[in-house]
């Protein structure tokens, strides 16, 4: 207990009050502590009887608090605040607490009384319902802040699927970025993809407006350098105070940006060790030690380069594309010239003999009117018969410039005639088997779908002739019990166009029926088919015309199907 005062009733005040009580003398040194101080922080009497108050002292409150503390009670004033004290096992205690100066008679201060009110409960509650507060409230910004990084990613992924080339994409996503509040101006410079120079793609901002164009062309010559030193890196470069880089700070105040207080510039790629495809510059009024800002810079970014790489792989691939169209049909290009002497010889052995006839009348006195009329006629007709040769294989080797709708079963009916002296010269009978509906259109570039049909007509030839020599190997071998043919037929439904090719070659071998497709594999002898045929047919009825070419059979027969969508009517030549 306490030191006993020979006044009764404040003993029994102070003594009995819950409220701690402690007085001290001018030094601090305590000279009385009630015994509700000591329950409080767990101490004895003993233990605080001429000590200092710091002996309950938390290590909350700094040297200030302490300094101005003494200073006010020194002063003859009372001081007045909320103490942060540490019981004897280390719990914080939270003390509303009053110290008065102790005076004589003649006004000077002899000592302290500290009367303190514990208030832990109610510091606690009002820290559980500050905290709550605060987190609602960092919920509720991290909420706003992820719909707006949504939506700005929704409109940019939007831009990337709708957009046709690489340009349409950089232009329309510094646009989206740009019109952010906080963005004040957004640049995007691109490498050239052969010479490798860097080159300003596209710009947008508040700062561009009434932009002198001398300053435009000095401050973006500027930004390229910089550019180049976040592709060298291969990294981004956060300048989180623009201060620290005065030529960038000078720029900014003739920019009108005074209020920008940092920038990210960031490499434009889909993979970390992957080479940047060019870079992103994002001036803000926000500071970049945000890190869910720069983060979100850093996702579109890797967004813009991924759809980079995407459109430069898919231009690779229809460059490859048309490479191998080009190469497939030099390959085919010696039968075809072939084929046009065979086409050319019966129409001239036929001109050759109307002649003959002609002189042999004319020589022999013999020659009528109507005998001149119907020879020119007959070779008019021939050369007419030879010019729609030229006619079919110039239009056959002459590029598609425009993807157009087409009658399926004149094209094919095209490309019989042009392969029609082949089947003839093999003995190959071509069976045509039209639908109850004469008209079957579908979209694409008509001489691709020609090749493709001529591709399916050259396997099966190929296929035939395979099958007739192993046969013509055998010592029973009897040609009549082999009639070579090849059926082409159609049919359709509401949706699409149907077209089989059935020939009885030899077939497909088991083992290489998952291969047919592959570039450069070819299941004819060596020396005796270019490996690109099946592979160039599938990627244009499945790539160019958004249909599909499968196999149906491997033997006995052979049959590929073509399935393409159907439209209803023609629009060539309008």
């Amino acid at each position: 207990m306490g030191k006993k005062s020979d006044n009764i009733d404040y003993a029994n005040i102070v003594e009995n009050t819950t409220d701690t009580i402690v007085v001290t003398n001018i030094e601090g040194e305590i000279e009385y502590a009630n015994p509700a101080f000591l329950k409080t922080y767990g101490l004895k009497l003993k233990d605080v009887m001429g000590k200092k108050p710091n002996i309950i002292k938390s290590g909350t409150h700094d040297r200030d608090f302490y300094e101005k503390m003494w200073q006010v009670i020194l002063s003859g004033k009372a001081f007045r605040g909320v103490c942060v004290n540490s019981t004897k096992n280390g719990e914080l205690l939270y003390e509303e607490k009053t110290i008065t100066p102790l005076k004589s008679g003649k006004k000077k201060i002899t000592g302290f009384v500290s009367i303190g009110k514990d208030i832990s409960d109610r510091i606690m509650s009002d820290k559980i319902i500050h905290d709550r507060n605060r987190r609602i409230a960092l919920l509720l910004s991290e909420e706003q802040h992820l719909r707006r990084v949504l939506e700005r990613i929704a409109k940019i992924n939007e831009v990337i699927i709708y957009s046709l080339n690489v340009q349409d994409i950089i232009n329309k996503s510094t646009l989206i970025l740009s019109q952010q509040q906080q963005y004040e101006l957004v640049i995007i410079t691109l490498k050239d993809r052969n010479s490798g120079i860097l080159e300003i793609s596209s710009k947008h901002g508040k700062a561009l407006e009434g932009l002198d164009s001398n300053f435009d062309e000095e401050f973006f010559n500027y930004k390229k350098e910089f550019a180049k030193e976040t592709i060298i890196n291969n990294s981004p470069i956060v300048v989180e105070r623009v201060e620290n880089r005065v030529k960038i700070q000078n720029w900014l105040k003739r920019l009108k940006l005074e209020e920008t207080r940092s920038f990210i510039s960031l490499p434009l790629r889909p993979k970390y060790d992957e080479d940047p495809y060019g870079v992103i510059t994002v001036f803000t009024k926000n500071s970049l030690i945000l890190k869910k800002e720069a983060k979100f810079l850093k996702d579109i970014s890797e967004t813009l380069g991924f759809a980079i790489s995407s459109f430069y792989e898919r231009e690779l691939l229809k460059e490859r594309e048309t490479l191998l169209v080009q190469q497939s049909k030099l390959a085919s290009m010696g039968e075809m010239i072939s084929s046009i002497a065979h086409q050319w010889r019966q129409p001239l052995n036929g001109i050759s003999g109307v002649v003959a006839n002609l002189y042999d009348k004319y020589e022999l006195k013999k020659m009528k009117d109507e005998d001149f009329s119907d020879s020119v006629k007959e070779i008019n007709l021939l050369l007419k018969h030879l010019s729609q040769t030229i006619d079919d294989f110039r239009n056959y080797f002459k590029p598609d410039k425009e993807c157009e709708i087409f009658d399926v079963v004149e094209v094919v009916k095209e490309a019989i005639r042009i392969f029609r002296i082949q089947l003839d010269d093999n003995f190959i009978e071509l069976e045509l088997i039209e639908a109850k509906e004469s008209r079957f259109y579908s979209r694409g570039f008509l001489n691709e779908f020609k090749q493709v049909i001529l591709n399916l007509l050259n396997n099966s030839k190929d296929a035939i002739l395979e099958r007739r020599k192993m046969m013509k190997n055998k010592t029973s071998f009897d040609s009549s019990l082999f009639s070579a043919k090849i059926s082409i037929s159609f049919k359709s439904d509401s949706g699409y166009n149907y077209i089989s090719f059935e020939d009885n070659g030899k077939g497909i071998d088991s083992a290489k029926v998952n291969r047919i497709y592959e570039p450069y594999f070819t299941t004819k002898g060596e020396g005796a088919g270019t490996g690109i045929g099946l592979y160039m047919s599938k990627m244009i009825i499945e790539n160019s015309m958004d249909g599909e070419l499968f196999l149906i059979k491997r033997k006995n027969p052979t049959i590929f199907g073509i399935k393409l969508p159907k439209f209803s009517r023609i629009r060539r030549n309008e």
